[in-house]
């Protein structure tokens, strides 16, 4: 586990001898901002989106969908009363990619309609780019030590250093003693199992993309269904998935459920609905 990352001493910083110290699930995100970004506007491109309008979708719907996935998360959580305690611990909750998800589709949603895009066209290019960004963010995850999984005896279990949030949580727990153990107990890597997912989804959809058949809003309906149906699944896995807030389930599942069914309705939707071509 590396939750940071030296570099340095820079030179263009003549004032300190000091590496420069960065979170690694800082770095891993602004990467993976960065290639998701520019791989939809490259998609976009191809689907005959202006430039323009695909920036302008990325850069304000990039701070939109960060700004929804930490409200969610607070949501989920029931911490209200973050919001008391300011903007700073609001912005150090944890994330919900679910929430992501829906502020950046709705924001290309009221963006397409503004300007009379095809809204299918641009979920298709963002497909992609999103399970790219996934499997980027989720090695942010296992350098820092969370998204941690169940512990295991199987072969593919990894123990974790002490003072890491694996390691933390197994004491209090019990199923360590509070001194003494040099590592975690080793646990399924969910953070691996989901990077490899993201990659793999991604090679997947630039597939479909290329295939000269498909329908418009096929791709992102793909992409939607078969990411609900995975953070389902990968949950039971999970050595922190929250509490349980219905039926026996926890709040990421319920929205991955949602997403399998919105999935669902937009493809029988778009299937009847042409819509307005590319501009």
């Amino acid at each position: 586990m590396y939750p940071t990352i030296e570099i340095g001493p820079l030179p263009l910083l003549p004032w300190t001898t000091e590496p420069l110290a960065l979170r690694s699930y800082v770095v891993a995100r602004l990467v993976a901002i960065g290639a998701a970004g520019w791989l939809t506007v490259r998609l976009g491109r191809r689907a005959g989106i202006a430039r323009r309008d695909m920036l302008a979708v990325v850069l304000a719907g990039v701070p939109l969908a960060i700004l929804a996935a930490h409200l969610l998360a607070v949501l989920e959580s029931g911490g209200y009363r973050v919001f008391d305690a300011g903007i700073a611990a609001f912005w150090r909750t944890r994330s919900a990619i679910f929430g992501a998800l829906a502020g950046g589709v709705a924001w290309a949603a009221l963006y397409a309609a503004w300007r009379g895009l095809d809204l299918r066209r641009i979920l298709d290019a963002g497909a992609p780019a999103m399970a790219l960004g996934e499997g980027i963010t989720r090695i942010g995850c296992l350098l820092a030590g969370c998204c941690y999984g169940r512990p295991t005896d199987g072969p593919l279990g990894l123990a974790f250093p002490r003072a890491s949030a694996v390691y933390v949580a197994q004491v209090r727990e019990g199923l360590l003693p509070p001194r003494g153990a040099a590592a975690s107990l080793a646990v399924h890597p969910t953070q691996v199992y989901a990077a490899l997912f993201g990659f793999g989804l991604c090679w997947i959809l630039l597939r479909a993309l290329r295939r000269p058949d498909h329908r418009p809003g096929e791709v992102f309906c793909l992409f939607l269904f078969a990411y609900g149906l995975w953070r389902f699944v990968l949950f039971y896995l999970r050595g922190d998935p929250g509490p349980v807030v219905a039926l026996g389930l926890h709040a990421s599942q319920i929205a991955a459920l949602a997403a399998i069914a919105t999935a669902m309705a937009l493809e029988r939707w778009w299937q009847r609905a042409p819509g307005p071509s590319a501009s």
